[in-house]
């Protein structure tokens, strides 16, 4: 898929290195893009944690009958 990303993209190199270029530039975009997109989905899952201080205090218990 990174391939015909990057050929489309780029088109046909004319050298060999230009072409093992091309494709390190793209896994390596390629990488972090889905690094990035998987915290984020793994943040959306699990959700923020609060902090030890951030917890809200307990509700009161009412005495009365």
């Amino acid at each position: 898929m990174s391939a015909l990303v990057s050929y489309s993209a780029v088109g046909v190199p004319s050298s060999a290195g230009a072409n093992a270029a091309s494709h390190a530039v793209s896994e390596l975009v390629s990488g972090f893009l889905t690094g990035f997109l998987g915290l984020l989905a793994h943040q959306r899952r699990h959700g923020p944690r609060p902090a030890t201080g951030d917890t809200p205090p307990a509700p009161a218990l009412d005495s009365r009958p």
